[in-house]
């Protein structure tokens, strides 16, 4: 069973087609090979950001099964879409997931799609952090407890108290 991290390690290097391949699909993409999430793939006209009426980003993500959790870019958990505002836009323009190890997976303008650090060049820019819940099932069924071994002595103790 991959992670997220590993998957998009993976898809990693797709070349950016606007409207076509770009960070929506990306997002996509990862969710669709991850938990066999899919979400519609809505047209994206160029420059849609600029033109509230067609602000797919902040109107739709709640009618595929996303809720928004937080606004705090703090507060991303591992398979949390990262919604973003890039320039002077007044949507949400830009898509990443947060894939633990401090690392998002997106797709920027005319870039290839890519592995970053979430570091403050990327939080400073959330608005909004939502959380399907399939994919959040799906990460939380890949936790692996650690299991240490306890030493024979404490066993004992455990077993019979203090005595």
């Amino acid at each position: 069973m991959k992670t997220l991290i590993e998957i998009a390690t993976a898809l990693q290097g797709k070349e950016f087609v606007e409207g076509w391949q770009d960070c929506f699909t990306a997002v996509c993409d990862l969710f669709s090979e991850y938990c066999d999430l899919e979400i519609k793939q809505y047209s994206r006209p160029r420059l849609w950001f600029m033109n509230p009426e067609l602000n797919f980003m902040d109107k739709l993500y709640q009618e595929e099964g996303f809720i928004e959790v937080s606004d705090n870019p703090n507060a991303a958990k591992v398979g949390d879409v990262l919604f973003m505002r890039m320039g002077r836009s007044d949507c949400s323009n830009h898509l990443g997931v947060y894939v633990g190890g401090n690392k998002i997976y997106h797709h920027l303008t005319d870039q290839k799609s890519l592995l970053v650090d979430y570091d403050h060049k990327w939080r400073s820019r959330v608005v909004r952090i939502a959380r399907h819940d399939k994919v959040n099932r799906k990460v939380e069924g890949n936790v692996k407890p650690i299991v240490m071994e306890v030493p024979y002595g404490v066993k004992a103790k455990i077993a019979w108290g203090n005595q």
